[in-house]
Protein backbone atom coordinates (compact mmCIF):
# COMPACT_ATOMS: atom_id res chain seq x y z
CA UNK A 1 0.00 0.00 0.00
CA UNK A 2 3.07 2.71 0.84
CA UNK A 3 4.37 2.09 -2.65
CA UNK A 4 1.12 2.59 -4.27
CA UNK A 5 0.95 5.65 -2.28
CA UNK A 6 4.24 6.70 -3.01
CA UNK A 7 3.40 6.56 -6.54
CA UNK A 8 0.55 8.83 -7.00
CA UNK A 9 2.62 10.92 -4.31
CA UNK A 10 5.32 11.36 -6.77
CA UNK A 11 3.04 11.23 -9.95
CA UNK A 12 1.19 14.49 -8.68
CA UNK A 13 4.36 16.59 -7.31
CA UNK A 14 6.20 15.71 -10.59
CA UNK A 15 3.71 16.30 -13.20
CA UNK A 16 0.89 17.69 -11.69
CA UNK A 17 1.03 19.85 -8.82
CA UNK A 18 4.59 20.41 -8.18
CA UNK A 19 5.84 22.16 -4.44
CA UNK A 20 7.18 25.57 -4.71
CA UNK A 21 10.36 26.26 -5.21
CA UNK A 22 11.98 26.11 -1.35
CA UNK A 23 15.07 27.63 -1.58
CA UNK A 24 15.47 31.64 -2.01
CA UNK A 25 16.69 32.97 -4.75
CA UNK A 26 19.03 35.59 -3.27
CA UNK A 27 21.12 37.90 -6.42
CA UNK A 28 20.81 35.63 -9.17
CA UNK A 29 18.46 36.34 -11.82
CA UNK A 30 16.23 34.02 -12.81
CA UNK A 31 16.51 33.13 -16.39
CA UNK A 32 13.60 33.41 -18.96
CA UNK A 33 13.21 30.56 -21.12
CA UNK A 34 11.23 30.68 -24.48
CA UNK A 35 9.85 27.88 -26.51
CA UNK A 36 10.01 27.09 -29.71
CA UNK A 37 6.75 25.78 -30.81
CA UNK A 38 3.83 24.76 -28.59
CA UNK A 39 5.00 21.00 -28.40
CA UNK A 40 3.01 18.36 -26.41
CA UNK A 41 6.43 17.46 -24.94
CA UNK A 42 7.06 20.86 -23.82
CA UNK A 43 4.73 20.46 -20.15
CA UNK A 44 6.51 17.69 -18.49
CA UNK A 45 9.41 18.17 -20.12
CA UNK A 46 9.75 22.28 -18.88
CA UNK A 47 6.86 23.76 -17.99
CA UNK A 48 5.80 21.59 -15.56
CA UNK A 49 9.59 21.08 -13.52
CA UNK A 50 9.85 24.79 -13.96
CA UNK A 51 7.43 25.93 -11.29
CA UNK A 52 9.45 24.26 -8.54
CA UNK A 53 12.33 25.86 -9.75
CA UNK A 54 13.16 29.37 -8.33
CA UNK A 55 15.40 30.33 -10.83
CA UNK A 56 13.50 29.46 -14.14
CA UNK A 57 10.77 31.31 -15.74
CA UNK A 58 8.41 30.08 -18.99
CA UNK A 59 8.92 33.42 -20.44
CA UNK A 60 7.53 33.31 -23.92
CA UNK A 61 6.49 30.61 -26.46
CA UNK A 62 6.08 30.80 -30.29
CA UNK A 63 4.36 28.47 -32.99
CA UNK A 64 3.42 28.76 -36.30
CA UNK A 65 -0.29 29.41 -35.45
CA UNK A 66 -0.50 32.65 -33.39
CA UNK A 67 -4.05 31.27 -32.31
CA UNK A 68 -2.46 28.58 -31.10
CA UNK A 69 0.71 29.92 -29.28
CA UNK A 70 -1.87 32.42 -27.68
CA UNK A 71 -3.70 29.48 -26.49
CA UNK A 72 -1.09 27.45 -25.27
CA UNK A 73 0.25 30.38 -23.69
CA UNK A 74 -2.78 31.05 -21.89
CA UNK A 75 -3.09 27.62 -21.11
CA UNK A 76 -0.20 26.99 -18.95
CA UNK A 77 0.28 30.75 -17.78
CA UNK A 78 3.12 32.03 -20.28
CA UNK A 79 3.57 35.71 -20.21
CA UNK A 80 4.41 35.90 -23.70
CA UNK A 81 3.69 34.55 -27.38
CA UNK A 82 4.64 35.09 -30.99
CA UNK A 83 3.00 33.25 -33.75
CA UNK A 84 2.74 33.78 -37.54
CA UNK A 85 5.61 33.28 -40.57
CA UNK A 86 8.26 34.98 -38.28
CA UNK A 87 6.68 33.44 -34.84
CA UNK A 88 9.93 31.88 -34.34
CA UNK A 89 12.03 34.34 -35.03
CA UNK A 90 10.37 36.86 -32.93
CA UNK A 91 11.17 34.51 -29.95
CA UNK A 92 14.94 34.70 -30.78
CA UNK A 93 14.65 38.29 -30.98
CA UNK A 94 13.10 38.90 -27.30
CA UNK A 95 16.49 40.37 -25.17
CA UNK A 96 14.17 39.41 -22.42
CA UNK A 97 14.72 35.70 -23.21
CA UNK A 98 18.28 34.18 -21.79
CA UNK A 99 17.72 30.16 -22.79
CA UNK A 100 15.50 28.61 -26.02
CA UNK A 101 14.09 24.94 -25.38
CA UNK A 102 13.63 23.71 -28.48
CA UNK A 103 11.53 20.79 -29.02
CA UNK A 104 10.84 21.03 -32.74
CA UNK A 105 10.97 18.12 -35.33
CA UNK A 106 14.67 16.77 -35.83
CA UNK A 107 14.82 18.14 -39.22
CA UNK A 108 14.62 21.77 -37.32
CA UNK A 109 16.69 20.90 -34.83
CA UNK A 110 19.83 22.30 -36.40
CA UNK A 111 18.31 25.71 -38.06
CA UNK A 112 17.03 26.91 -34.90
CA UNK A 113 18.93 25.69 -32.59
CA UNK A 114 22.33 27.73 -34.84
CA UNK A 115 19.81 31.15 -34.99
CA UNK A 116 19.08 30.90 -31.25
CA UNK A 117 22.88 30.42 -30.57
CA UNK A 118 23.29 33.03 -33.26
CA UNK A 119 21.30 35.44 -31.06
CA UNK A 120 23.36 34.70 -27.96
CA UNK A 121 20.96 32.24 -26.51
CA UNK A 122 21.47 29.39 -24.71
CA UNK A 123 19.76 26.26 -25.89
CA UNK A 124 18.27 22.92 -24.13
CA UNK A 125 16.91 20.70 -27.77
CA UNK A 126 15.41 18.00 -27.35
CA UNK A 127 16.79 14.25 -28.86
CA UNK A 128 18.01 13.79 -31.02
CA UNK A 129 19.80 16.88 -31.35
CA UNK A 130 20.16 16.75 -34.92
CA UNK A 131 19.58 15.15 -38.31
CA UNK A 132 23.25 13.94 -38.75
CA UNK A 133 26.38 13.83 -36.74
CA UNK A 134 27.85 16.64 -38.76
CA UNK A 135 25.16 19.13 -37.57
CA UNK A 136 25.23 18.24 -34.18
CA UNK A 137 29.06 18.78 -34.22
CA UNK A 138 28.47 22.34 -36.03
CA UNK A 139 26.09 22.98 -32.84
CA UNK A 140 28.82 22.39 -30.56
CA UNK A 141 31.55 24.21 -31.93
CA UNK A 142 29.18 27.30 -32.58
CA UNK A 143 27.81 27.26 -28.83
CA UNK A 144 31.55 26.98 -27.71
CA UNK A 145 32.81 30.11 -29.87
CA UNK A 146 29.94 31.71 -28.50
CA UNK A 147 30.40 30.68 -24.97
CA UNK A 148 27.05 29.62 -24.56
CA UNK A 149 25.95 26.50 -22.84
CA UNK A 150 23.87 23.69 -25.46
CA UNK A 151 22.71 20.54 -24.09
CA UNK A 152 20.88 17.76 -26.08
CA UNK A 153 17.81 16.76 -23.89
CA UNK A 154 18.89 13.22 -22.70
CA UNK A 155 16.79 13.37 -19.36
CA UNK A 156 17.29 9.65 -18.28
CA UNK A 157 20.99 10.56 -18.00
CA UNK A 158 20.49 13.22 -14.98
CA UNK A 159 18.54 10.39 -12.70
CA UNK A 160 19.72 8.93 -9.68
CA UNK A 161 18.37 5.57 -10.81
CA UNK A 162 20.65 5.06 -13.62
CA UNK A 163 23.48 6.38 -11.72
CA UNK A 164 22.90 3.94 -9.08
CA UNK A 165 23.11 1.06 -11.57
CA UNK A 166 26.72 2.69 -13.21
CA UNK A 167 27.33 2.82 -9.55
CA UNK A 168 27.15 -0.67 -9.41
CA UNK A 169 29.16 -1.32 -12.21
CA UNK A 170 31.82 0.47 -11.64
CA UNK A 171 32.29 -0.57 -7.99
CA UNK A 172 33.35 -4.13 -9.29
CA UNK A 173 30.55 -6.49 -6.99
CA UNK A 174 29.60 -8.35 -10.19
CA UNK A 175 33.17 -7.82 -12.09
CA UNK A 176 33.73 -7.22 -15.04
CA UNK A 177 31.15 -6.45 -17.75
CA UNK A 178 29.93 -8.97 -20.39
CA UNK A 179 27.31 -7.60 -22.35
CA UNK A 180 24.45 -4.80 -22.27
CA UNK A 181 21.23 -5.09 -23.32
CA UNK A 182 18.59 -2.41 -23.86
CA UNK A 183 15.41 -1.28 -25.36
CA UNK A 184 12.52 0.85 -25.90
CA UNK A 185 9.12 -0.49 -27.33
CA UNK A 186 6.33 0.79 -27.31
CA UNK A 187 2.81 -0.73 -27.84
CA UNK A 188 1.20 -0.26 -30.96
CA UNK A 189 -1.25 2.55 -31.45
CA UNK A 190 1.04 4.19 -29.55
CA UNK A 191 2.65 6.11 -32.62
CA UNK A 192 0.16 6.71 -36.11
CA UNK A 193 0.70 6.44 -39.15
CA UNK A 194 0.37 10.49 -39.29
CA UNK A 195 2.44 11.71 -36.39
CA UNK A 196 5.53 13.78 -37.15
CA UNK A 197 8.24 11.47 -36.26
CA UNK A 198 6.97 9.04 -39.28
CA UNK A 199 7.97 12.11 -41.85
CA UNK A 200 11.31 11.45 -43.77
CA UNK A 201 11.66 15.45 -44.66
CA UNK A 202 12.21 16.51 -40.76
CA UNK A 203 14.31 13.67 -39.60
CA UNK A 204 11.71 10.67 -38.78
CA UNK A 205 12.17 7.37 -37.66
CA UNK A 206 11.91 4.69 -34.65
CA UNK A 207 15.81 4.90 -34.42
CA UNK A 208 15.91 8.74 -34.72
CA UNK A 209 13.70 8.93 -31.80
CA UNK A 210 13.33 5.86 -29.41
CA UNK A 211 15.85 4.40 -30.36
CA UNK A 212 18.86 6.85 -29.46
CA UNK A 213 17.69 6.27 -25.41
CA UNK A 214 18.64 2.13 -25.78
CA UNK A 215 21.99 3.55 -27.79
CA UNK A 216 23.03 6.11 -25.50
CA UNK A 217 22.52 4.20 -22.34
CA UNK A 218 24.55 0.95 -23.79
CA UNK A 219 26.94 3.95 -24.40
CA UNK A 220 27.12 5.24 -21.18
CA UNK A 221 27.13 1.78 -18.74
CA UNK A 222 29.99 0.44 -21.44
CA UNK A 223 31.74 3.81 -21.01
CA UNK A 224 32.92 3.65 -24.60
CA UNK A 225 31.89 3.93 -27.95
CA UNK A 226 30.82 1.02 -30.13
CA UNK A 227 33.86 -0.75 -32.26
CA UNK A 228 31.76 -2.49 -34.79
CA UNK A 229 27.71 -2.58 -35.51
CA UNK A 230 27.54 -6.36 -36.24
CA UNK A 231 24.24 -6.29 -37.57
CA UNK A 232 21.40 -4.28 -37.78
CA UNK A 233 17.57 -4.93 -39.10
CA UNK A 234 14.43 -2.53 -39.49
CA UNK A 235 10.93 -2.41 -40.04
CA UNK A 236 9.88 -0.36 -42.87
CA UNK A 237 6.83 1.86 -42.83
CA UNK A 238 4.44 0.55 -44.77
CA UNK A 239 3.23 3.88 -46.33
CA UNK A 240 7.55 5.49 -46.89
CA UNK A 241 9.77 2.79 -47.05
CA UNK A 242 12.55 4.83 -45.97
CA UNK A 243 10.78 5.77 -42.39
CA UNK A 244 11.78 2.96 -39.72
CA UNK A 245 8.93 1.82 -37.51
CA UNK A 246 11.47 -0.80 -35.68
CA UNK A 247 15.20 -1.22 -35.49
CA UNK A 248 17.32 -3.67 -33.75
CA UNK A 249 21.47 -4.05 -33.84
CA UNK A 250 24.05 -6.17 -32.73
CA UNK A 251 26.79 -3.79 -31.50
CA UNK A 252 30.68 -4.71 -30.02
CA UNK A 253 32.23 -2.68 -27.74
CA UNK A 254 35.89 -2.36 -26.41
CA UNK A 255 36.42 -4.85 -23.53
CA UNK A 256 35.76 -3.69 -19.92
CA UNK A 257 38.78 -5.23 -18.21
CA UNK A 258 42.15 -5.55 -19.40
CA UNK A 259 42.84 -8.99 -21.96
CA UNK A 260 39.43 -9.73 -21.96
CA UNK A 261 36.38 -10.31 -24.65
CA UNK A 262 35.31 -7.59 -26.23
CA UNK A 263 31.32 -6.53 -24.54
CA UNK A 264 28.87 -7.45 -26.80
CA UNK A 265 25.85 -5.28 -27.04
CA UNK A 266 22.00 -5.38 -28.51
CA UNK A 267 19.97 -2.65 -29.15
CA UNK A 268 16.02 -2.44 -29.75
CA UNK A 269 13.49 0.18 -30.60
CA UNK A 270 9.92 0.11 -32.12
CA UNK A 271 7.02 2.53 -32.36
CA UNK A 272 4.76 -0.48 -32.72
CA UNK A 273 5.04 -3.64 -30.92
CA UNK A 274 2.56 -6.55 -31.80
CA UNK A 275 -0.16 -6.90 -29.27
CA UNK A 276 -0.07 -10.80 -27.32
CA UNK A 277 -2.44 -12.41 -29.42
CA UNK A 278 -2.59 -10.07 -31.77
CA UNK A 279 -5.42 -7.78 -29.57
CA UNK A 280 -3.74 -7.71 -25.92
CA UNK A 281 -1.95 -4.11 -25.47
CA UNK A 282 1.57 -5.51 -24.79
CA UNK A 283 3.56 -3.86 -21.66
CA UNK A 284 6.38 -1.25 -23.17
CA UNK A 285 10.06 -2.99 -22.83
CA UNK A 286 11.81 -0.21 -21.61
CA UNK A 287 15.14 -1.88 -19.83
CA UNK A 288 18.56 -2.34 -19.74
CA UNK A 289 20.20 -5.26 -18.71
CA UNK A 290 23.97 -5.77 -17.94
CA UNK A 291 25.32 -9.11 -17.71
CA UNK A 292 28.75 -9.38 -15.70
CA UNK A 293 31.26 -12.68 -14.91
CA UNK A 294 29.86 -12.49 -11.41
CA UNK A 295 26.48 -11.85 -11.86
CA UNK A 296 23.57 -8.94 -13.43
CA UNK A 297 21.82 -5.79 -13.28
CA UNK A 298 18.47 -4.51 -14.32
CA UNK A 299 16.70 -1.56 -13.98
CA UNK A 300 13.36 -1.36 -15.60
CA UNK A 301 11.81 2.20 -16.79
CA UNK A 302 15.08 3.63 -17.55
CA UNK A 303 13.05 6.84 -19.14
CA UNK A 304 11.30 7.56 -16.77
CA UNK A 305 12.05 5.98 -13.55
CA UNK A 306 10.10 8.67 -11.77
CA UNK A 307 6.59 7.15 -12.16
CA UNK A 308 8.34 3.14 -11.10
CA UNK A 309 11.00 1.53 -11.10
CA UNK A 310 13.32 -1.47 -10.08
CA UNK A 311 17.03 -1.87 -10.17
CA UNK A 312 17.12 -5.92 -9.97
CA UNK A 313 21.10 -7.17 -8.85
CA UNK A 314 21.58 -10.99 -8.94
CA UNK A 315 24.78 -12.17 -7.84
CA UNK A 316 26.44 -14.87 -8.59
CA UNK A 317 26.24 -17.47 -5.51
CA UNK A 318 24.85 -14.69 -3.51
CA UNK A 319 21.39 -13.08 -2.56
CA UNK A 320 19.29 -11.17 -5.48
CA UNK A 321 18.05 -8.06 -3.91
CA UNK A 322 16.12 -5.25 -5.20
CA UNK A 323 17.22 -1.44 -5.01
CA UNK A 324 15.10 1.74 -5.75
CA UNK A 325 16.67 5.03 -6.20
CA UNK A 326 13.81 7.88 -6.45
CA UNK A 327 16.65 10.39 -5.54
CA UNK A 328 20.40 10.48 -4.58
CA UNK A 329 21.89 9.21 -1.17
CA UNK A 330 22.14 11.81 1.58
CA UNK A 331 26.09 11.00 2.06
CA UNK A 332 26.24 11.95 -1.72
CA UNK A 333 25.32 15.67 -0.85
CA UNK A 334 24.10 15.87 -4.58
CA UNK A 335 20.65 17.51 -5.07
CA UNK A 336 17.55 16.00 -5.62
CA UNK A 337 14.03 14.70 -4.37
CA UNK A 338 11.89 12.08 -4.41
CA UNK A 339 9.63 12.90 -6.77
CA UNK A 340 11.90 14.77 -8.79
CA UNK A 341 10.92 13.75 -12.49
CA UNK A 342 14.49 13.10 -14.67
CA UNK A 343 13.30 16.36 -16.69
CA UNK A 344 13.43 17.92 -13.07
CA UNK A 345 17.03 16.12 -12.24
CA UNK A 346 17.69 18.04 -16.08
CA UNK A 347 16.84 21.39 -15.43
CA UNK A 348 18.60 21.45 -12.28
CA UNK A 349 21.82 20.26 -14.19
CA UNK A 350 21.19 22.54 -16.94
CA UNK A 351 20.72 25.59 -14.73
CA UNK A 352 23.67 25.04 -12.51
CA UNK A 353 25.46 24.96 -16.01
CA UNK A 354 24.82 28.00 -17.16
CA UNK A 355 25.06 29.87 -13.85
CA UNK A 356 28.64 28.47 -14.26
CA UNK A 357 28.07 26.05 -10.95
CA UNK A 358 29.13 21.99 -11.20
CA UNK A 359 25.96 19.66 -12.37
CA UNK A 360 25.42 16.51 -10.42
CA UNK A 361 26.25 15.00 -14.25
CA UNK A 362 26.41 16.29 -17.33
CA UNK A 363 25.47 14.94 -21.14
CA UNK A 364 29.00 16.35 -23.09
CA UNK A 365 29.18 17.84 -26.78
CA UNK A 366 31.25 14.76 -27.49
CA UNK A 367 28.83 12.34 -25.94
CA UNK A 368 26.17 13.87 -28.33
CA UNK A 369 27.94 13.57 -31.31
CA UNK A 370 29.05 10.13 -30.78
CA UNK A 371 25.81 9.07 -30.33
CA UNK A 372 24.30 10.71 -33.73
CA UNK A 373 27.72 8.98 -35.59
CA UNK A 374 26.74 5.25 -34.04
CA UNK A 375 22.90 6.08 -34.84
CA UNK A 376 24.17 7.14 -38.67
CA UNK A 377 26.21 3.54 -38.69
CA UNK A 378 23.09 1.53 -37.59
CA UNK A 379 21.37 3.05 -40.23
CA UNK A 380 24.01 2.29 -42.85
CA UNK A 381 24.41 -1.43 -41.37
CA UNK A 382 20.75 -1.59 -41.94
CA UNK A 383 21.48 -1.16 -46.09
CA UNK A 384 17.99 -0.91 -46.40
CA UNK A 385 17.77 2.55 -44.87
CA UNK A 386 20.17 5.37 -45.12
CA UNK A 387 20.83 8.08 -42.89
CA UNK A 388 18.58 10.84 -42.44
CA UNK A 389 19.64 13.75 -44.81
CA UNK A 390 20.87 16.33 -43.66
CA UNK A 391 20.43 20.17 -45.06
CA UNK A 392 23.39 20.21 -46.56
CA UNK A 393 22.35 17.03 -48.24
CA UNK A 394 18.88 18.54 -49.20
CA UNK A 395 20.47 22.08 -50.70
CA UNK A 396 22.91 20.22 -52.94
CA UNK A 397 19.38 17.98 -54.07
CA UNK A 398 17.16 21.23 -54.85
CA UNK A 399 20.66 22.62 -56.84
CA UNK A 400 20.24 19.86 -59.50
CA UNK A 401 16.43 20.06 -59.56
CA UNK A 402 17.27 24.44 -60.56
CA UNK A 403 19.43 23.74 -63.14
CA UNK A 404 17.56 21.33 -64.74
CA UNK A 405 14.10 23.43 -64.51
CA UNK A 406 16.21 26.30 -65.11
CA UNK A 407 16.15 26.62 -69.08
CA UNK A 408 12.33 25.38 -69.17
CA UNK A 409 11.12 29.06 -68.67
CA UNK A 410 8.44 30.35 -67.29
CA UNK A 411 6.43 27.14 -66.85
CA UNK A 412 9.53 25.24 -65.81
CA UNK A 413 9.82 27.75 -62.99
CA UNK A 414 6.52 27.83 -62.04
CA UNK A 415 6.89 24.31 -60.91
CA UNK A 416 10.60 24.92 -59.93
CA UNK A 417 8.39 26.81 -57.16
CA UNK A 418 6.49 23.78 -56.50
CA UNK A 419 9.13 21.49 -56.04
CA UNK A 420 11.16 23.88 -53.83
CA UNK A 421 8.62 24.66 -51.87
CA UNK A 422 7.49 23.05 -48.48
CA UNK A 423 10.04 21.94 -46.16
CA UNK A 424 11.84 24.65 -44.46
CA UNK A 425 15.68 23.12 -44.86
CA UNK A 426 14.80 23.58 -48.91
CA UNK A 427 13.14 26.91 -48.53
CA UNK A 428 16.43 27.51 -47.31
CA UNK A 429 18.10 26.49 -49.94
CA UNK A 430 16.18 29.04 -52.74
CA UNK A 431 16.29 31.84 -50.30
CA UNK A 432 20.05 32.02 -50.02
CA UNK A 433 19.67 31.37 -54.28
CA UNK A 434 18.05 34.30 -54.28
CA UNK A 435 20.47 36.69 -52.43
CA UNK A 436 23.18 35.00 -53.56
CA UNK A 437 22.60 34.87 -57.25
CA UNK A 438 21.45 36.66 -60.11
CA UNK A 439 19.04 34.43 -61.34
CA UNK A 440 17.05 34.91 -63.98
CA UNK A 441 13.67 36.80 -63.67
CA UNK A 442 11.34 34.32 -64.79
CA UNK A 443 12.51 32.21 -61.55
CA UNK A 444 11.46 34.51 -59.41
CA UNK A 445 8.47 35.22 -61.16
CA UNK A 446 7.58 31.51 -61.32
CA UNK A 447 8.71 30.97 -57.67
CA UNK A 448 6.40 34.27 -56.87
CA UNK A 449 3.35 32.64 -58.80
CA UNK A 450 3.68 29.53 -57.08
CA UNK A 451 4.10 30.79 -53.19
CA UNK A 452 0.89 33.35 -54.25
CA UNK A 453 -1.12 30.49 -55.64
CA UNK A 454 -0.56 28.03 -52.67
CA UNK A 455 -0.92 31.32 -50.61
CA UNK A 456 2.50 30.45 -49.13
CA UNK A 457 4.06 33.73 -48.30
CA UNK A 458 7.52 33.41 -47.22
CA UNK A 459 11.10 35.55 -46.68
CA UNK A 460 11.77 33.55 -50.02
CA UNK A 461 8.70 34.87 -51.95
CA UNK A 462 9.34 38.29 -50.18
CA UNK A 463 13.02 38.38 -51.61
CA UNK A 464 11.22 37.20 -54.77
CA UNK A 465 9.11 40.49 -54.67
CA UNK A 466 12.25 42.28 -54.18
CA UNK A 467 13.45 41.38 -57.28
CA UNK A 468 10.67 42.08 -59.33
CA UNK A 469 10.10 45.53 -58.35
CA UNK A 470 6.57 44.66 -55.52
CA UNK A 471 8.02 46.31 -52.79
CA UNK A 472 5.25 48.57 -52.23
CA UNK A 473 2.96 45.71 -52.23
CA UNK A 474 4.72 44.06 -49.29
CA UNK A 475 6.27 44.50 -45.93
CA UNK A 476 10.15 43.54 -47.15
CA UNK A 477 11.97 46.38 -44.79
CA UNK A 478 12.72 43.53 -42.54
CA UNK A 479 14.37 41.40 -44.85
CA UNK A 480 18.18 43.00 -45.63
CA UNK A 481 20.62 41.64 -47.96
CA UNK A 482 23.89 42.63 -46.85
CA UNK A 483 27.08 42.69 -49.64
CA UNK A 484 30.84 41.54 -48.65
CA UNK A 485 33.06 39.58 -50.08
CA UNK A 486 32.18 36.22 -50.63
CA UNK A 487 33.79 35.47 -53.91
CA UNK A 488 36.98 34.27 -51.67
CA UNK A 489 37.86 30.72 -50.94
CA UNK A 490 37.59 31.77 -46.87
CA UNK A 491 34.52 30.87 -45.05
CA UNK A 492 32.14 33.06 -45.28
CA UNK A 493 31.38 35.03 -42.34
CA UNK A 494 28.05 34.77 -40.40
CA UNK A 495 26.60 38.50 -38.65
CA UNK A 496 25.53 39.10 -35.27
CA UNK A 497 21.85 39.75 -35.76
CA UNK A 498 21.44 43.77 -35.21
CA UNK A 499 18.74 45.07 -33.11
CA UNK A 500 15.73 45.12 -35.18
CA UNK A 501 16.67 42.68 -37.48
CA UNK A 502 15.26 38.92 -38.00
CA UNK A 503 17.81 36.06 -38.65
CA UNK A 504 21.05 35.72 -39.29
CA UNK A 505 22.32 36.79 -42.91
CA UNK A 506 25.24 35.71 -44.62
CA UNK A 507 27.46 38.19 -46.34
CA UNK A 508 27.49 37.99 -50.54
CA UNK A 509 27.81 39.44 -53.43
CA UNK A 510 26.75 38.99 -56.92
CA UNK A 511 28.89 39.40 -60.70
CA UNK A 512 26.29 39.51 -62.24
CA UNK A 513 27.37 36.06 -63.99
CA UNK A 514 24.13 33.42 -63.38
CA UNK A 515 26.41 30.04 -63.23
CA UNK A 516 28.97 31.82 -61.06
CA UNK A 517 26.34 33.50 -58.83
CA UNK A 518 24.85 29.97 -58.04
CA UNK A 519 28.73 28.71 -57.29
CA UNK A 520 29.15 31.56 -54.98
CA UNK A 521 25.86 30.35 -53.59
CA UNK A 522 26.51 26.55 -53.47
CA UNK A 523 29.99 27.44 -51.31
CA UNK A 524 28.26 29.69 -49.13
CA UNK A 525 25.38 27.67 -48.02
CA UNK A 526 26.54 23.79 -48.31
CA UNK A 527 30.22 24.62 -48.29
CA UNK A 528 30.39 26.67 -45.57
Amino acid sequence: MASVIGFFKRINAAFINPPAPSGALGDSAPLKFGILGAARIAPPALITPAKSHAEVEIYAVAARDIDKAEKFARKYDIKKWYGGQNGYQDLLDDPEINVIYNPLPNGLHYEWTMKALANGKHVLVEKPSSDTAEETRRMFEFANQKGLVLLEAFHYRFHPAIQRVKEIIDSGELESVTEIHAALCLPKGFVGDDDIRMDYDIGGGAMMDCGCYPLSCVRYLAKSDPTAVVSATATKFHKDARIDTATSAALLFPPSSPGGEPVKSTIRCDFSSPGLLGFIPRWPDISVRVLCEQGSVELFNFPQPVLYHTIKVIPTGRKARTEKAYRFSQISGLKGEEWWSTYRYQLEAFVDQVKGRAPNSWMTSEDSVANMEWIEKIYEAGRSLGCRKSMLVWHCEYFVVLFLLYPMGPPGAFWCGALLEGAESRRLLVRTLFECASIPRHVYLGYFMRANYCSKLDVTCMLAARKLGFQRHYDLSKYTMTTGDAASNRQPEIEEPSEGSRRPVYKTETTGNYWQDVWIAFKVRVLS
